[in-house]
C-alpha cells in the first residue's frame, strides 16, 4: 500500500530567498509537470523547455505543454520555450542504431536545456526521470545523459513510483491534461528495445556520426517563446 501526503499549495522555501533559477523540461506526460512543481514549491524560479516534432507530429502536444506550463509555472514572467527537435531526430534516425537513439535524444535535450539555462542565468536543469520506470531510465543511462552537460540535472521523482506521481498530479491539477493522447518526441523515431547499460564514450562515438553541435545551435536559435501574456 502506498501513502503519499502532499499539500497542493506552494510550501517550503519562500520565493526570493533561495537565489536559484532552473530550467525544467516539460513534456505532455504525467511525470515532468510533477517534477517541475516539486522544485517550484521550494522557491526555485522556473523557466520551461518543451521539445516538439511539429509538423511531423500534430500540434496537440504543443498545446498540452502550454496548458501544463500554465498549471505549474510559479512566477510572473516565466517562459515556456518550444524547441523544434525534428531535424535532430531525422539525423539520428539516418545515422545511429535504434538501440542508442533515445539516449542520444536525451543527451541532446540536456545540451539544449543547458544552453537555454545559461541564457536565463539558471543554475540547474529539472527533469521528470524516475529510476527504472522505463527501460531507458536506468542508472547507467541517466549517468550517460548527465555526462553531456556541466550543469547539474535534478530529478525530483527519482525514487517515486508511478502511483505516487499520479497522486501528486491529481492534487496539482495536471493529471487530466497529461493523460490526453499525445505523441512523445523521444519515442517517435525509436522502436524496439533501447540499450539499458550505455556509457558516455560509446554514445559519444555514435554522436560523431552527425553534426550534433550545429544542429543543437539551430534548435536553440529556432525556439519560440510562450508565456501567460504573449507568445513570440
Amino acid at each position: 500500500m502506498t501513502y503519499v501526503s502532499i499539500d497542493a499549495q506552494d510550501s517550503g522555501v519562500p520565493q526570493g530567498t533561495g537565489h536559484s533559477k532552473a530550467v525544467a523540461l516539460i513534456s505532455g506526460g504525467i511525470d515532468s509537470p510533477v517534477a517541475a512543481w516539486l522544485i517550484g514549491r521550494r522557491g526555485v524560479s522556473l523557466d520551461f523547455v518543451h521539445f516538439h516534432s511539429y509538423p511531423f507530429s500534430c500540434s496537440s502536444a504543443i498545446e498540452k505543454a502550454k496548458e501544463l506550463y500554465l498549471k505549474v509555472r510559479n512566477r510572473e514572467g516565466s517562459e515556456l520555450l518550444l524547441v523544434p527537435f525534428l531535424e535532430l531526430q531525422e539525423a539520428v534516425l539516418r545515422n545511429i542504431p535504434n538501440r542508442y537513439r533515445i539516449v542520444v535524444y536525451r543527451r541532446a535535450m540536456a545540451v539544449i536545456a543547458e544552453r537555454i539555462a545559461q541564457m536565463k542565468g539558471a543554475s540547474f536543469i529539472v527533469t521528470g526521470d524516475s529510476l527504472g520506470q522505463v527501460s531507458s531510465q536506468t542508472l547507467q543511462n541517466l549517468a550517460t545523459v548527465d555526462s553531456a552537460v556541466s550543469l547539474p540535472i535534478v530529478r525530483p521523482l527519482i525514487g517515486f513510483d508511478k502511483t505516487e506521481i499520479i497522486e501528486i498530479a491529481r492534487k496539482i491539477g495536471t493529471y487530466d491534461i497529461s493523460i490526453r493522447p499525445h505523441e512523445d518526441c523521444c519515442t517517435l523515431f525509436a522502436a524496439g528495445n533501447p540499450a539499458t547499460r550505455t556509457v558516455s564514450s560509446q554514445i559519444k562515438a555514435e554522436e560523431e556520426k552527425i553534426d550534433l553541435m550545429s544542429i543543437v545551435k539551430r534548435c536553440v536559435d529556432s525556439a519560440t517563446r510562450f508565456n501567460a501574456a504573449v507568445s513570440v
